[in-house]
C-alpha cells in the first residue's frame, strides 16, 4: 500500500517514458502522506524540477513541518539535465535523506523532451543510494486499452465501440489526452460516450493518420496497416 511505501522508504525516484502513469503514482504517493501524517497540507511541498535552484531544494529539505515533524518533498519533472540535478552536493545532501524518518522524498523525472507528453528515451536518471527505483515502462496499445476500460468501470461510465475506435484513432494513444478528453466526453454524454459525442469533442489528425498508414504500408507491416485501416472505417472518418 502507499502508507507502507512511505514508512520503509525516505526518497522515491519514479522515471520512464510512461509519464501520465509516473504523475499519477506521485500523486498517489502524496495522498497517502496528506492522509497519514498532513492534513491540514502544511508539511507538503512540491517543487518545479525543471526551474527550482540547487540552492531550493536544499532549503525546503530543511525546512521542517509547522505541526506534524514529518515533511514531504516532491521534485517534479526533473531531467538529469536539470539545473537542480546538476548540482554537485545535491546527491549527498538527498542520500543523507535516506535514515531520516522525518523526511521523505519523492524525484519524478521525465523524458529528456522535457515535456510530461515527452517520447520514451534510453536516458536514466541517476539512481541514489538507498533510495527506491520505481520504472514506467512506455504503455502498448493493449496495456491503453486495459486502462481505459479501468477508468470507465471507475468512473462509471460507458463507451460504444466505434466511439472507442475513434477515439483512440484521435489521441494516439496518449494517456495524457486520454485522460484530458474521457472526462469531457463523460460530462457531455451523463457517463455515456457515443460515436457522435467523439467526432464532435475530440479533434483528430487525418494527416497524422495517412502518415501512420503510409508508414505501416512502407515497412510492410501489413497487419498494422489492417489495423489502422479498420480502426478509420469504425471510427467513420473515411
Amino acid at each position: 500500500t502507499p502508507n507502507s511505501t512511505l514508512g520503509q522508504v525516505m526518497i522515491i525516484v519514479l522515471h520512464g517514458p510512461a509519464s501520465f502513469r509516473s504523475s499519477r503514482r506521485m500523486l498517489q504517493l502524496r495522498q497517502a502522506f496528506l492522509d497519514q501524517f498532513d492534513l491540514k497540507s502544511l508539511a507538503t511541498q512540491t517543487l518545479d524540477g525543471q526551474t527550482v535552484s540547487g540552492a531550493g531544494v536544499v532549503s525546503a529539505l530543511g525546512s521542517s513541518g509547522l505541526i506534524s515533524s514529518k515533511r514531504m518533498v516532491i521534485i517534479d519533472d526533473l531531467t538529469t539535465n536539470s539545473p537542480c540535478w546538476t548540482l554537485s552536493s545535491l546527491k549527498a545532501g538527498l542520500e543523507k535523506v535516506v535514515p531520516d524518518p522525518d523526511r521523505i522524498v519523492i524525484l519524478r523525472f521525465v523524458p529528456a523532451t522535457g515535456t510530461k507528453k515527452g517520447r520514451p528515451t534510453k536516458e536514466s536518471p541517476i539512481i541514489l543510494t538507498g533510495a527506491k527505483e520505481e520504472l514506467f515502462a512506455a504503455p502498448t496499445e493493449a496495456s491503453v486499452r486495459t486502462w481505459l476500460q479501468q477508468e470507465l468501470k471507475q468512473r462509471k461510465g460507458t463507451i460504444k465501440a466505434d466511439a472507442e475506435a475513434a477515439l483512440f484513432l484521435r489521441t494516439k494513444f496518449d494517456l495524457w489526452r486520454l485522460d484530458q478528453e474521457l472526462e469531457k466526453l463523460l460530462a457531455a454524454g451523463n457517463g455515456a460516450i457515443t460515436i457522435d459525442l467523439v467526432q464532435s469533442l475530440v479533434a483528430g489528425d487525418v494527416q497524422s493518420d495517412i502518415f501512420a498508414l503510409t508508414d505501416a504500408l512502407g515497412q510492410r507491416q501489413r497487419a498494422r496497416a489492417l489495423q489502422l485501416v479498420s480502426m478509420e472505417f469504425q471510427a467513420g472518418t473515411h
